[in-house]
């Protein structure tokens, strides 16, 4: 399992860890690797939450990591996790999906742009370790449900489409704007 991106407390790397205790407590065999940079204080409180939980099945990959590394480490991972509380975009999210990956994010409206619960991801509560434990956990052992969902989000074809679909949805919004700004205008009979 794989969580990438910049550090930052925000992005519930600490709620991962916390969900990670549950899953090794239920001897799951699975590896969690987190890959990223940040501020060297953050890093430190990583280091600190894995040693303080006892984790022995975390890997911690703290420095830039190459295009070509990231690539190689997504396509590696049968699952990757978003475990953010809050969020307005996510480059991370995007090379999931363009990677066609099994994910799990948090329940955020941002993610719910993209991402249907149970259709093409696990959506989970942003503040609930357990919740989260808990989609890890059924993920690991569900070899068909994490194909399935991998399936749906490579027939999103976010890699070649995304510019198309978010060039289309910006068209509706401004038609919606439109049509909504002429009603307002229109005189009343």
């Amino acid at each position: 399992m794989l969580w990438q991106g910049i550090i930052f407390p925000y992005k519930g790397i600490d709620l991962l860890l916390d969900a990670w205790q549950q899953v090794e407590a239920n001897n799951v065999d699975a590896c969690l690797l987190i890959v990223g940079t940040g501020a060297p204080e953050f890093a430190e409180q990583i280091r600190e939450q894995i040693s303080r939980l006892g984790l022995k099945h975390v890997k911690l990959h703290l420095r830039f990591i190459s295009t070509e590394e990231l690539v190689a480490l997504y396509r590696a991972a049968d699952i990757v996790v978003y475990p953010y509380r809050a969020i307005t975009t996510s480059g991370a999210l995007a090379t999931g999906l363009a990677l066609g990956k099994t994910i799990i994010a948090t329940d955020l409206t941002v993610f719910r742009e993209l991402l249907t619960d149970r259709k093409n991801a696990l959506l989970v509560d942003p503040q609930s370790s357990a919740a989260l434990a808990a989609a890890l956990m059924e993920l690991s052992s569900d070899f068909p449900l994490r194909q399935q969902l991998a399936a749906n989000v490579q027939a999103m074809d976010f890699g070649d489409q995304s510019w198309l679909f978010i060039g289309k949805k910006t068209v509706e919004a401004y038609k919606k704007v439109s049509l909504d700004s002429a009603r307002t205008r229109m005189p009343g009979p």
